[in-house]
């Protein structure tokens, strides 16, 4: 499942993907997405997890690199 729909609005809240307020500053989010990244990344999870849980998780980890973008990136933010 991708964030974003066909026209291009997030299926998702990406505030709350990143665990941050509305508004936020890109300093805020480039801050909550590092600390995401770090504890989601497939390279910091355990060796025995779940088919079910390393998907998952890299849902999630995917969907966090797409709250991030879409949240930073200028064009996004006028819509």
């Amino acid at each position: 499942m991708s964030l974003f729909s066909s026209n291009g609005q997030p299926l998702l809240n990406p505030y709350e993907l990143l665990g941050v307020n509305r508004p936020c500053t890109d300093d805020e989010c480039n801050k909550a997405f590092k600390k995401l990244m770090l504890k989601l990344h497939p390279d910091k999870q355990p060796a025995g997890q779940t088919e079910e849980e390393a998907a998952a998780i890299s849902l999630q980890f995917h969907n966090v690199m797409d709250a991030k973008s879409f949240l930073v990136e200028g064009e996004h933010l006028a819509a």
